[in-house]
């Protein structure tokens, strides 16, 4: 599979973190229009027409390695896909769970505030304001464009964290179902379930380790 493909969350977030800063410097008092959004998509739909005939090869490989699973194989995978169904419907929603106060509080919020009065000035009031995080300013553009918060880079990185996690299963254990194994495994589990969907950033952190180590191991 291509690099740009493996790779495209995290082209995502360095748009976003470009056009994040300038919308700050540039147009202050007003959120990002989401062009870094639109650039990648674009990026993406290009790369996948042109490697179209790969990306098909590559998903009947997939489907191949499939039919000759085990039942308990067969049934983690069809679970993992229902997840992913599910975390999808999730992710187009607001943070409305218990456990995405922090999301909404720190990685969310934060970002806005820049935004209003145009200056990166430190902000007492806010003690997370210490060690931002990367991440929430590469989402922002993302989470702002369609007028309310939402999920939807999260599940991106979910999605391809996954893929990721399955590329590498699959150079250990080559031509069979037992390279699936890793990744079905870590995204059946409850502490990776319960996030799927969601407003943490958890997974979209896996996601980036993963692409270090894919891009690392041979």
């Amino acid at each position: 599979m291509s690099d740009l493909l493996r790779y495209w969350p995290a082209l995502l977030w360095v748009l976003g973190f470009v056009e994040f800063h300038a919308a700050v410097v540039l147009a202050p008092g007003s959120m990002p229009p989401g062009l870094s959004v639109a650039l990648a998509l674009i990026v993406l739909g290009v790369a996948c027409w042109t490697l179209r005939g790969r990306v098909a090869a590559h998903l009947r490989g997939l489907a191949g390695e499939l039919r000759g699973a085990p039942l308990p194989c067969a049934a983690a995978v069809a679970l993992a896909a229902a997840m992913f169904v599910v975390a999808a419907a999730a992710a187009r929603l607001p943070p409305h769970l218990p456990q995405e106060w922090d999301a909404l509080n720190y990685h969310m919020a934060l970002p806005r505030q820049p935004l209003l009065p145009g200056t990166f000035a430190p902000r007492p009031w806010a003690p997370a304001d210490l060690w931002p995080l990367p991440l929430q300013y590469g989402f922002a553009p993302a989470w702002f464009m369609l007028g309310t918060f939402h999920k939807l880079p999260q599940l991106v990185a979910s999605l391809w964290a996954f893929g990721i996690l399955l590329a590498l299963g699959r150079r250990l254990a080559p031509g069979g179902h037992r390279g699936w194994v890793p990744a079905v495994a870590v995204f059946t589990t409850h502490g990776v379930m319960v996030q799927l969907g969601t407003a943490m950033l958890d997974l979209t952190n896996l996601y980036l380790l993963l692409a270090c180590l894919g891009f690392r191991v041979p």
